[in-house]
């Protein structure tokens, strides 16, 4: 497969950036069967940003392959694990039997979409999963899409890159999580926004927004706030109980500029 080598970050279903201080939005989402934390995306659990590796691709389904009539062929966009630049990979999948790249990505995936549907399909078919399609880096999950699906989900965002190779650090945030409760009963969920940059832990910005999810219900914020350089923005949810957790993040870069 052709590797593509790419110093800039671009917009994703995953994961998002900043380009030219246009505004951009990126959206995920999250089940939670109980009590516990997860971060928001569909990978499901708290997201692991260590594993550094070849990439293996599978699907619960024999359909989604090339003949099949689920998803032919999946892009993938990560972090190069040697050079840190984002790489860009196709890859064809073989259902059930799992294919290896020959990249190598470190920590979850940027992307993880169904770009062709398979030839069983009709000429309206839209490459839908027919299974749960999974990414791992050494056995950990980087990445997945749920079945019926099309793309994997991230509510996270790079820190905004500029034109010209100026970084922007400073940027205003519109925040809405929304959340659906799958029993009945009172229970709480909070969901708190981190930024992540290279090795250090995950820090907290903002303030946590707190849901009673005896029904569904939402909220909206807007947070001026600074990023590192290079950081990624990311939301997750605490629950007291099981739940589905949406959220969309959107951001306008206004700077400062650095080179």
């Amino acid at each position: 497969m052709a590797l593509i080598l790419n110093p800039w970050p671009f917009d994703h279903r995953m994961l998002g950036s900043w380009i030219g201080g246009v505004k951009q939005i990126i959206a995920g989402d999250v089940v939670l069967g109980g009590a516990g934390a997860a971060d928001v995306w569909s990978g499901g659990g708290i997201v692991d940003w260590t594993p550094s590796g070849v990439v293996t691709l599978e699907s619960t389904s024999g359909n989604d392959l090339p003949a099949g009539t689920g998803i032919g062929s999946v892009l993938l966009t990560g972090s190069d694990a040697g050079s840190g630049q984002v790489a860009v990979v196709v890859y064809p999948l073989n259902g059930t039997t799992p294919v290896i790249t020959t990249e190598q990505f470190k920590g979850p995936l940027l992307e993880l979409s169904g770009v062709t549907a398979g030839s069983g399909g009709d000429e309206y078919a839209t490459s839908l999963a027919a299974g749960d399609i999974t990414a791992k880096i050494g056995g950990v999950v980087a990445g997945a899409i749920r079945q019926g699906e099309n793309a994997a989900t991230f509510a996270a965002l790079r820190s905004p890159f500029m034109p010209g190779g100026g970084i922007a650090t400073s940027v205003l945030l519109d925040l809405v999580v929304s959340v659906a409760p799958a029993t009945a009963g009172k229970g709480l969920v909070k969901v708190q926004l981190y930024s992540k940059s290279g090795s250090a832990p995950p820090l907290p910005v903002g303030p946590t927004l707190a849901f009673e999810t005896e029904s569904a219900s939402s909220a909206a914020v807007s947070l001026p706030t600074t990023l590192a350089s290079e950081g990624i923005l990311f939301a997750r949810a605490v629950t007291t109980k099981a739940v589905q957790v949406f959220v969309s993040i959107s951001a306008v870069a206004y700077g400062p500029l650095t080179p």
